[in-house]
């Protein structure tokens, strides 16, 4: 097995931990819902790159299924490239990064928030230049991720994604509980 492998396969063999984390920071998730409800939204909007794109599209189904908005993925470059600037009031700008570090990204937080949108940030870095523009954040508490592609960030992000929206929905998976026991089974295999 290469490096690669193995940093990958020790990485994925971390998402019980990570998972666990997650759900013990489950109040500080609740907070920041309770806080976005205050600000009737229509409309939930995503940016992210990469693996984090995949996990908003998730975001975004989640967004559509359990509270009934409108929900999208915006294209940074429509701002960073050709400058628009477009009327965002009444929405949730979510952007969704691992490292909270991509410029593109950064941007598109900031002129979002001053085009009207609420914007939180979910990153694995809670000093990340993302989480500073935002005026909500969320840690997924991944650690250090060195393999490529993203593993246990993506599927931390997935379930801080589910328990947000489950808290902005009011409604509760009673077995969300049980996933980082069923990661470990999992990965035990």
């Amino acid at each position: 097995m290469t490096n690669l492998g193995k940093n990958m396969a020790l990485e994925i063999a971390q998402q019980p931990e990570v998972f666990s984390k997650i759900l013990a920071s489950h109040n500080e998730i609740k907070v920041i819902a309770n806080e976005l409800g205050k600000h009737n939204f229509h409309t939930v909007l995503f940016a992210a790159r990469g693996t984090s794109d995949h996990a908003a599209l998730y975001g975004k189904y989640l967004v559509e299924t359990q509270l009934g908005l409108a929900s999208g993925l915006v294209s940074p470059s429509s701002f960073t490239v050709f400058g628009a600037r477009p009327n965002y009031k009444g929405v949730l700008l979510i952007a969704v990064s691992q490292s909270g570090g991509s410029p593109d990204l950064i941007e598109s937080a900031r002129i979002s928030g001053q085009c009207g949108a609420s914007v939180l940030a979910i990153t694995n870095n809670p000093n990340s230049a993302l989480a500073n523009v935002a005026q909500f954040h969320l840690d997924v508490h991944a650690g250090a991720e060195i393999a490529v592609a993203a593993t246990k960030s993506f599927s931390a992000q997935m379930l801080v994604l589910k328990l947000l929206i489950d808290a902005l929905s009011k409604t509760t998976d009673g077995q969300i509980n049980d996933l980082p026991k069923v990661a470990q089974k999992i990965s035990d295999r």
